[in-house]
């Protein structure tokens, strides 16, 4: 596995912020929806889900409010202006609450019992 050096670790964290540090509410909520369109996996065999996860994670959180704010549910994100208040997108498909809880309910659906 290649290791990353400290200098091109401060290169992905300066791209990072400059492409979502300073996001309009237009690109904050097409990046909620590129993560929405990879979550929520029905049918492990189907070939049209095959992109997809059962679930993803997705950690939102305002670290410039004392103390930092973790954002859990959509109605968080319209409530401080993250995204605009008309925004509807199933989030449960990307909040962190229950996230390994909803893996093990999919792992037993799909193996049943047997161990991980």
């Amino acid at each position: 596995m290649k290791r990353i050096g400290n200098d091109t670790k401060k290169e992905l964290l300066g791209i990072l912020r400059k492409r979502y540090g300073h996001a309009t509410k237009k690109e904050k909520t097409k990046i909620l929806d590129e993560f929405v369109a990879i979550s929520g996996r029905k049918d492990s065999e189907a070939l049209k889900e095959a992109y997809k996860y059962e679930r993803s994670a997705l950690v939102l959180v305002d670290l410039k409010s004392n103390p930092p704010t973790f954002f859990k549910t959509l109605d968080e994100l319209k409530e401080k202006g993250y995204v605009r208040p008309d925004y509807n997108a199933d989030f449960q498909l990307l909040s962190p609450v229950n996230f390994a809880k909803d893996l093990l309910k999919a792992h037993r659906i799909r193996f049943g019992n047997t161990p991980i």
